[in-house]
């Protein structure tokens, strides 16, 4: 029978006390946090840039038209 060490913490790699897969962990959410936000800007700064073309089309059109 094979006991399953990761669940009591007997088996878990430790480097000065501090597992490693929970330093992983930790170190994985703190490098998403910045790249959630730059991804956020990145799509917020997208869809202004596309409405300002739409916009500018637009207006240009409508200038010919007249």
């Amino acid at each position: 029978m094979m006991m399953n060490c990761m669940n009591t913490g007997t088996g878990a790699l430790t480097i000065a006390g501090i597992r490693l897969a929970d330093a992983a962990l930790a170190l994985t959410a703190l490098l998403l946090v910045p790249l959630a936000a730059v991804a956020a800007v990145t799509v917020v700064r997208f869809c202004f840039d596309v409405a300002r073309r739409f916009s500018a089309r637009s207006s240009r059109s409508t200038q010919v038209l007249s």
